[in-house]
């Protein structure tokens, strides 16, 4: 059940990053409503892949040599991909690890671009405000006083409120559930967060 054109890693990404520039190129074209109107169909795709990597995860085991031969239909791949020759009758597949891996690389790749072709769409419909923008709305240092006078006291801040508090017995399967959506440095960092407290260099995104 593994079939694949792309045995080069690097290959793949290739293809699936000149998808996605094409597609934004093709949205560009619309009108501002069109847009919108993809927009929201866009997002509803990224919901979508949600569903499919907890699915995933609910019957993932790295250890694991071989998987039910239900496994596509157990994580519900059909309702997201076109998934050629999927028939109910499942007796004679043999699913085994390295596909479960490949799989997982491709939705990694996948999710990835999807991810960064909602952002780009976003920053065009929503664009983020310049420097100059926002210096030209600050107020005069007398206006920014009198404002402040007019305000009620500052509640004394207080650095370890609202602050998550992750039970050790849950941490570990947290942690495997998000993975995918953080790059390798940078989950890293949030592992040491959450577990030792540990403050990350910079911005995680």
């Amino acid at each position: 059940m593994h079939e694949t054109h792309y045995y080069d890693s690097f290959t793949y990404k290739s293809e699936i990053r000149v998808l996605k520039e094409m597609a934004l190129i093709d949205l560009l074209s619309l009108n501002d409503t069109s847009l919108k109107r993809e927009f929201e169909q866009i997002k509803k795709l990224k919901e979508m892949f949600k569903l499919i990597w907890t699915n995933f995860h609910e019957h993932y085991n790295e250890f694991k040599d071989e998987y039910p031969r239900n496994f596509i239909f157990s994580i519900q791949l059909q309702y997201l991909f076109i998934v050629n020759n999927l028939q109910s009758d499942y007796k004679d597949i043999y699913i085994g690890d390295e596909f479960v891996e490949s799989l997982n690389d491709s939705l990694k790749i996948r999710d990835k671009f999807l991810s960064e072709l909602v952002n780009e769409i976003d920053e065009i419909l929503h664009p983020r405000e310049t420097f100059e923008e926002w210096k030209a709305k600050q107020k005069s240092p007398d206006q920014v006083e009198d404002a402040t006078a007019l305000l009620s006291p500052k509640i004394p801040y207080n650095p370890d409120a609202g602050r998550p508090k992750f039970n050790p017995q849950f941490t570990g399967d947290f942690l495997k559930l998000i993975k995918t959506y953080f790059s390798e440095e940078h989950f890293s960092q949030l592992t040491a967060l959450i577990k030792s407290d540990e403050q990350p260099a910079s911005q995680m995104i």
